[in-house]
């Protein structure tokens, strides 16, 4: 008898368990085992990549992010190379997805998207709607590295957001590597809306953002949990940091920041004074120590340990601002 070979590209029999799996239902041991660790790549320039390609090689890319992420499924990698002007949501039920720069270039288009060759820039699109992040994490472990990115007005790079729902939504185990983060009017960096545990952030810029670098919004179990903001750069940034955070780790960071001004530079209970028990450890800032203060825009959590230097004197060293 002639066997019938089911893979999760082209077999209605997959699509139907993917879109089971995504609604919550529970499927047998058999029913969910699935090939898993494909790459796709997205060459974001016209006349290069084409949504009508398969994705699975550089010679054969798709055009789009958008069609990128219909076709992903959990423990994918996307890398990507051009000018991508999209704003998109990670697809539901989806976890532990890569999107990586393959090139290596620092970034593919100047600020304003202007074409440089090499690396890779995400803008907003011709026409984006407001508010809208660029790239909103609805699920597990999903990880964005070496790419360049510009918010819309009053938007931002990235949002995660954890939701008990229904649907439920968990943008929890999220990384932020590698990146730079740049420009937009009002714009933030990153927005942990709903809480999120054990994100990373590392080794990205922040540059000349005008809302907020890194940024969360939510009380209670929405406020982020044990999460690790460290040696990245901020450079001149309105607001560094405002989040509610519990139980992180904000180390080795390094704050230009404009002097004597009452911005938000390292604000760890920005939520209705929410956040404590973190470990703010071996980070620079531009100011002198007299303005490292809680009147200028650095608050410390109730129990957090602050332990870092400042640019006003050589052997300066910070503790918990008063």
């Amino acid at each position: 008898m002639a066997l019938t070979t089911y893979t999760r590209d082209n077999s209605s029999l997959w699509s139907q368990l993917k879109k089971f799996r995504e609604q919550g239902g529970l499927a047998s041991p058999a029913a969910n085992l699935k090939p898993d660790g494909r790459t796709f790549y997205v060459h974001a320039i016209d006349g290069v990549g084409s949504d009508g390609n398969d994705g699975r090689s550089f010679t054969t890319p798709l055009r789009t992010m958008s069609r990128a992420l219909e076709l992903v499924d959990s423990l994918d990698t996307i890398r990507v190379v051009g000018v991508v002007k999209e704003q998109l949501v990670t697809p539901a039920g989806v976890h532990d997805v890569s999107i990586i720069c393959g090139a290596n270039q620092p970034r593919q288009a100047t600020d304003s998207g202007t074409p440089t060759g090499g690396g890779s820039t995400w803008l907003p699109p011709a026409s984006p709607s407001a508010t809208t992040a660029l790239l909103r994490v609805i699920g597990q472990g999903w990880r964005v590295a070496n790419m360049q990115l510009v918010p819309h007005t009053s938007s931002a790079c990235i949002e995660v957001e954890r939701n008990a729902g229904p649907p439920e939504r968990d943008g929890s185990h999220f990384q932020l590597i590698g990146n730079r983060l740049v420009g937009g009017t009002t714009a933030n960096g990153i927005v942990f809306k709903g809480g999120g545990y054990n994100c990373i952030i590392e080794g990205n810029e922040f540059e000349s953002l005008t809302g907020t670098a890194i940024l969360s919004n939510g009380t209670g179990v929405s406020v982020p949990l044990a999460n690790k903001i460290r040696q990245n750069i901020f450079n001149a940034c309105t607001n560094c940091i405002a989040i509610s955070s519990n139980k992180g780790l904000v180390i080795g960071n390094i704050f230009r920041v404009a002097a004597d001004n009452t911005n938000n530079k390292v604000n760890l209970i920005s939520v209705t004074a929410q956040g404590a028990d973190n470990m703010v450890l071996d980070n620079y800032f531009s100011d002198v120590v007299a303005n490292v203060t809680i009147a200028k825009g650095y608050k410390p959590g109730s129990g957090d340990i602050w332990r870092n230097w400042c640019t006003g004197a050589a052997d300066a060293v910070i503790v918990v601002p008063a």
